[in-house]
């Protein structure tokens, strides 16, 4: 009877575990996208056809730089994506609002998908890959250093830099080659994050008799 309940018992304490970890692999990805709001709040408003488009350029930076203090701020995210966006938010700012300069407002796209791209290769190369911040507020602190939950977060921070490494390409090549094809690229650029969001689901989808990180 007690090596019954014992069993019983294991494989609640199993399902629960599944459970926790769904949940928390769920949370994490939408805490992750949560991440990119001024880099989203950023792209809507350029693309958006309802003011002039410098204005709209303009108020775009403005919006994604408090955007991004106020996560700062609060430390509601933190990590390289954020300092990320400090940096070419804050220089956007000084430079397109401020100061009216010509020559940043036509590489912007080049510039913002640099610094992304950088700053994502940044962070596995200094060994604290971005997507690991977001996976950490929903996971037991025990597993933060195993190898299993860096060499994924690794992997995860490494399809977001090749999406961001395809928009600069694009970015680049639309600038310099095909100016006329704006929408071509737009598709591209929109296609690439799509791809890394879709990947993202499906690599921390929990799998059926996986292990918590260890």
């Amino acid at each position: 009877m007690l090596s019954i309940a014992g069993r019983g018992k294991s494989k609640v304490l199993s399902v629960i575990n599944i459970l926790q970890e769904k949940k928390s692999q769920v949370m994490s990805f939408w805490s992750l996208i949560a991440a990119f709001a001024p880099w989203i709040a950023f792209k809507i408003l350029v693309v958006l056809p309802v003011l002039n488009p410098i204005l709209m350029t303009k108020l775009g930076i403005v919006v994604a730089t408090v955007l991004c203090g106020y996560m700062a701020w609060t430390g509601l995210h933190k990590g390289a994506l954020l300092w990320g966006g400090l940096l070419f938010f804050g220089f956007g700012l000084i430079t397109v609002p401020l100061m009216n300069n010509v020559w940043v407002m036509k590489h912007l796209g080049v510039l913002s998908h640099g610094t992304l791209a950088a700053f994502t290769w940044l962070s596995i190369l200094i060994k604290k890959p971005f997507t690991a911040e977001y996976a950490k507020k929903h996971l037991d602190p025990q597993y933060w250093n195993s190898p299993l939950f860096m060499r994924k977060n690794n992997i995860i921070t490494g399809a977001w830099g090749l999406a961001f490494s395809v928009n600069l390409l694009d970015a680049i090549l639309k600038l310099t080659i095909f100016p006329t094809h704006g929408m071509v690229f737009e598709v591209l650029d929109n296609a690439a994050l799509l791809a890394a969001a879709i990947f993202t689901t499906y690599y921390t989808k929990p799998k059926q008799g996986a292990a918590l990180p260890h």
